[in-house]
């Protein structure tokens, strides 16, 4: 057998280097012979080419015949090595053919070591010294549960012994999936108080990771105690400190300004020197809306709090996590603060900020604005009778004003659902009931409000026309001038014969399911555009407010459900903004959340008055934004009752 060459491994099914791969299996079988002698990546090799036909890869190129002849010389070959792990590896020569076995193929050496029981031959002491050789990676060996029951406590010496292993029991345990996790099997002996030991001297380890440190940090699935995440807390703020005076930094900032000479009500500009988004607003605009009603209306109309769809448009947004920020690392247990949603964080809070103190110039308070739409408003424009909520006094400090006002926000809600069960709010009921509030349980008074996204078919149209990873929007003649396929068709005249070989395949899919279709002359265009656009909502948004679109879009919504793409939810607030309320207000869902209303409720708040400061400001916007999800909610209802 040739010794230097690429040799056959299967990756995945659907792995795009199958074609060569299948090409080098080719020559592999073809220059099989039984007497030739082989090696033991010769025999791993062999197994490797059998899990591509197993999952029915085989060459374009090849006829049904040449498909039967490989397929039945691979199985030879797969029961030449299993012979060879029966009859030639000894407990005396497994650690000699451990150090030829190729780095790639250690995957499928413990594999077949545990397929044929191999391991029962080696002795402990033959297998301690595996572990100390320097080709020894554990995480191989973790996918095969037989090994790790047999050799239970050398496993755990080797985690005991070896501090860097903490970051696989981190990444398996505590990391967010990115993609399907391969299932891996720890030594029961590796009890709870090993792992926490081993992850402490990891937080003191000479090569530490602040990515795993952050894991640490905001661990659920591992008992830590808060003593050692307190530690791991402060060991990511010393790296990060480190990081920044390394100064391979790039920052960007925002800011907010009221002009008196700009007459358009907002604009953005960018701050080149301070590399500084600025949101303009002009004083004119807001001198006008002064009412407290125009204050309440600023919010959704010119700060845009809320979207076209009454959404909370502040919410995370998958579609706005770039590629690169798509593969960093972090926690299962933590709410995702992309940059994007961090940025509008910023924003948003320095908007509400800046228009606090514009307003108090004019001896004008957001709250008085806030405590009319409740108290009046909303109870005089629709038939909700008795909604109310009770603000501190200006003279109260921050740290006191949040105490009063989470429960507040908290009650606020609580009416509303009295409100949609009972159509009508019994307060006599919720003063005698102490439950706390579970976002998720609250529900709309529309049915079918929201409507999401669900199954593989709708995963694959919208990668297919809004992912930038599809393969199906570049072409040579307009290169890569769209960011993907809705974008590229709906632009430019594009010919069938514009795609490449390995493309029309999907779009042929497409064609058949009617949702393209190719004109008469050659062009490709598209046919469902109502199902397109629907797909591109819930792409860019997450979510779709059903009641919001015309009839002919609803239509195609219901066609929709019933082809099983997408799903109704009925509930008052949308998935994301659960997630935002949730992540801000307590810890219930995620472990890096504010913790707002717990914290200064039980008294574990910082002592920092800017804190507090901030704290409120991020509370009162939560409270904007509930109330505005009332206003909505109830309008939605008129409209849909009219109609």
């Amino acid at each position: 057998m040739e010794k230097e060459r690429n040799r056959v491994k299967f990756y995945s099914k659907n792995d795009m280097a199958s074609g060569l791969q299948l090409k080098e299996t080719e020559k592999v079988l073809n220059s099989y012979s039984e007497e030739n002698h082989y090696s033991i990546n010769d025999y791993i090799e062999f197994y490797e080419i059998n899990i591509y036909f197993e999952n029915d890869l085989f060459l374009l190129s090849w006829s049904e015949n040449e498909k039967e002849n490989y397929k039945s010389k691979a199985l030879i070959l797969l029961e030449a090595t299993k012979q060879f792990w029966l009859n030639n590896i000894e407990n005396e020569n497994i650690i000699s053919l451990f150090e030829e076995v190729d780095y790639g193929f250690y995957d499928s050496f413990w594999l077949l070591t545990n397929k044929f029981n191999v391991y029962k031959k080696i002795n402990k002491q033959t297998f301690e010294k595996i572990t100390k050789n320097n080709r020894f990676g554990v995480r191989p060996l973790l996918k095969q549960q037989n090994i790790v029951n047999f050799f239970s406590q050398k496993i755990r010496a080797y985690f005991i012994d070896n501090t860097a292993s903490a970051e696989i029991l981190l990444s398996f345990y505590e990391e967010a999936e990115r993609r399907e996790k391969e299932p891996l099997y720890f030594p029961n002996s590796l009890n709870d108080s090993d792992k926490e030991n081993l992850i402490l001297d990891y937080i003191n380890y000479s090569d530490v990771n602040l990515n795993y440190i952050k894991l640490i940090v905001n661990s659920k699935t591992i008992k830590l105690s808060n003593k050692t995440k307190l530690l791991a807390k402060k060991k990511a703020k010393q790296l990060n400190d480190e990081a920044l005076k390394d100064g391979n930094v790039l920052s960007q900032g925002v800011g907010v300004s009221i002009s008196k000479d700009q007459k358009e009500p907002s604009n953005i500009s960018f701050d080149k020197e301070n590399r500084r988004l600025i949101y303009n607003y002009s004083e004119d605009y807001l001198n006008a809306t002064k009412s407290f009603i125009g204050i309440y209306k600023n919010f959704s109309h010119l700060f845009n709090f809320i979207n076209f769809q009454g959404c909370i448009d502040l919410v995370y947004k998958e579609s706005e996590v770039d590629t690169l920020e798509s593969i960093l690392m972090r926690s299962k247990n933590e709410f995702h603060i992309s940059f994007s949603f961090h940025r509008q964080s910023l924003i948003s809070h320095l908007q509400i900020i800046s228009y606090a103190k514009y307003l108090e110039t004019h001896n004008i308070y957001i709250e008085d604005s806030l405590n009319y739409v409740v108290n009046e408003y909303l109870n005089q424009i629709f038939p909700i009778n008795g909604l109310r909520i009770k603000f501190p006094t200006k003279e109260t400090s921050y740290e006191e004003k949040i105490r009063s006002l989470a429960p507040e926000l908290e009650f606020l809600i609580k009416q509303y659902q009295s409100y949609v069960e009972n159509n009508s709010i019994d307060f006599e009921l919720l003063e005698f009931s102490s439950e706390p509030i579970y976002y998720s349980k609250i529900k709309s008074k529309i049915k079918q409000k929201y409507v999401y996204g669900k199954g593989d078919d709708f995963s694959r149209l919208k990668y297919d026309f809004f992912s930038d990873q599809s393969s199906l929007f570049y072409t040579e003649k307009f290169k890569s001038k769209h960011k993907n396929l809705y974008e590229l068709l709906t632009k430019e005249d594009v010919l069938y014969s514009d795609f490449k070989r390995y493309q029309t395949p999907e779009i042929n899919y497409l064609i058949s399911k009617n949702i393209l279709f190719k004109s008469s002359d050659n062009f490709v265009k598209i046919h469902n555009n109502n199902l397109v656009y629907i797909i591109s909502i819930l792409h860019y948004q997450g979510v779709l407010n059903y009641w919001y679109y015309p009839d002919r879009v609803r239509n195609e919504i219901l066609v929709m459900e019933t082809n099983g793409l997408v799903f109704f939810d009925d509930s008052f607030f949308t998935q994301e903004e659960r997630r935002y309320f949730n992540y801000y207000l307590n810890k219930k869902e995620f472990t890096n959340g504010l913790d707002l209303r717990n914290k200064y409720l039980h008294g574990s708040n910082s002592k920092s008055v800017d804190e507090h400061e901030r704290d409120y400001y991020i509370l009162l916007k939560l409270l904007i934004l509930a109330i505005h999800k009332i206003n909505e909610d109830l309008k939605l209802e008129n409209t849909v009752n009219d109609s």
